[in-house]
């Protein structure tokens, strides 16, 4: 444990000084003893107070830097040492360089407190004045400490009013403001898609939640991109709308055929309304199949030469 020299003075139970109140009613708090001898009691409440505060400075210091602090006369290095201290319990970059009970009224005001803060200021507070003439004019404008850097490149978020601003500068000052009020929310679909390195012919897709990658675009995907139809993109590929020929009989498991189909039980129909299915039944009557199985046919294989 870091030592720590500077000790309180008369703090023990019973110890002999001079109340509080007649402390803060004595003639000499504001002139100091004159002449004659002091009391002891008040020169001992005189001592403790300002032992009391040097103590507890100085045990803050040795307990949070972990360094002593020796009743040395060094006062560099026991500044140094409390700096050190302070540190530990608030994150300021550059001590002593708060710029603060300041406010602006407009965004160009606003710029030249960015300038500031380009320079070093690490933190900043603009705050509404009570006697200021327009209160929702007033900005309040707070630095954002990990953007400022040796480059002196900074970034701060500003308030006015209910909008909120971001501001992003150099050493020169903000020079832009972008509201972010209304913005849309973080989006994983949007996040995924914005660390995608664009380039031609390419196209998303999504690999997972919250991720995505790219494929290449071919010819052929443009090409059916651009059509506008079924029957476009059927025909492009060379498929035939009717992918069963006409005439085939198939098993169907309900009681009412789809449409443009007839139950094979006999029934006759017209040329004019099925063209196609008279091509393969030029009786103009479809087979009977109610109870049957379909059967091959022979074609000279000899072992059913009837069918």
């Amino acid at each position: 444990m870091a030592t720590n020299n500077f000790k309180p003075f008369a703090t023990g139970a019973g110890a002999n000084v001079t109340s509080q109140a007649d402390w803060e009613a004595l003639s000499a708090l504001l002139t100091g003893f004159q002449s004659g001898k002091a009391n002891s009691a008040q020169v001992n409440k005189a001592l403790r107070q300002a032992t009391f505060i040097a103590s507890a400075l100085a045990q803050y210091t040795a307990n949070k830097s972990g360094l002593d602090v020796l009743d040395d006369g060094d006062v560099d290095g026991f500044i140094a040492k409390m700096s050190a201290a302070f540190g530990v319990d608030f994150s300021i970059k550059n001590p002593g360089r708060i710029l603060a009970g300041t406010y602006v009224s407009a965004a160009a005001d606003a710029k030249s407190i960015g300038s500031r803060a380009a320079t070093g200021c690490q933190f900043m507070r603009a705050y509404k004045a009570p006697d200021a003439p327009d209160q929702s004019n007033y900005w309040q404008v707070i630095v954002l400490p990990e953007t400022v850097e040796s480059s002196g490149r900074v970034s701060c978020l500003a308030m006015s009013g209910n909008d909120i601003h971001l501001g992003n500068g150099d050493a020169l000052g903000i020079s832009t403001w972008t509201i972010l009020s209304g913005k849309q929310p973080v989006n994983k679909t949007l996040t995924a898609l914005s660390g995608l390195a664009t380039g031609a012919n390419q196209v998303p897709y999504f690999t997972g939640i919250g991720t995505a990658s790219q494929t290449p675009l071919t010819q052929m995907g443009r090409d059916i991109i651009g059509l506008t139809s079924v029957a476009d993109a059927l025909s492009y590929l060379g498929i035939s709308s009717n992918l069963v020929p006409v005439g085939v009989p198939l098993p169907w498991p309900l009681s009412t055929p789809p449409t443009g189909w007839l139950i094979c039980n006999g029934q006759t129909f017209t040329a004019a309304n099925y063209p196609a299915l008279a091509v393969a039944y030029p009786a103009l009557a479809v087979p009977d199949l109610r109870g049957l199985f379909i059967r091959g046919l022979d074609n000279g294989r000899g072992y059913d030469p009837s069918r």
